[in-house]
């Protein structure tokens, strides 16, 4: 039996379609097979995202607080928390920016912005917390119920609460298996599989 690995391209490599992500060296465009920095992304792609920024006077009001000088900077910050995660959907279409996504960043929990500027990350309808994140994620791994509800510092009995209201959130799934197909499309978890 032979497996063959499939090359997964990012959006704007060779598919259509514009990938925004935040890199060790600032905010990343990929377009017509070309990674580009934010500074440099063409105009038609810049008015996309300053038409989006102007729109959301909530995540607008954040910005100009975060920068009360610079419209650019508030542009580029805008971008990076709504865009900024690496993944396989693209974030332009046809001239039309997508929702924008979830990504971690070192601030959550502790952001003015958070939910504002960035995006809560959703799943069937359903806004999923910081708790519900962490418990998907550990539930993605080998770990025994008791060592996840210890990782969370919750008891066990509560830790059986919070796995079904979770559960229901997606969708009243039953098994770790299908949280950890769920983690791996919401970007949570990388697959580790070759084939």
């Amino acid at each position: 039996m032979t497996t063959t690995t499939q090359t997964r391209l990012y959006p704007g490599m060779v598919c259509k379609g514009i990938e925004i992500f935040k890199s060790d060296e600032g905010v990343k465009v990929i377009s017509s097979g070309t990674v580009m920095k934010f500074h440099d992304i063409p105009s038609p792609i810049y008015q996309i995202l300053r038409e989006s920024m102007t729109q959301d006077k909530a995540a607008l009001e954040i910005l100009k607080e975060w920068y009360p000088n610079s419209e650019l900077c508030q542009l580029e910050k805008f971008t990076e928390c709504r865009f900024g995660g690496l993944d396989f959907t693209p974030d332009i279409i046809d001239n039309k920016l997508q929702d924008g996504e979830w990504h971690d960043c070192p601030f959550r929990g502790k952001c003015k912005g958070e939910g504002i500027v960035c995006k809560s990350l959703k799943f069937n309808g359903n806004i999923l917390t910081n708790q519900d994140i962490s418990l998907l994620r550990l539930l993605s791994t080998n770990d025994t119920n008791e060592v996840i509800a210890l990782k969370l510092d919750i008891s066990f009995g509560q830790f059986h609460k919070v796995k079904k209201a979770l559960y229901a959130k997606l969708g009243n799934i039953q098994t770790k298996q299908e949280a950890t197909l769920i983690a791996m499309n919401l970007n949570l978890i990388k697959s580790t599989s070759n084939h």
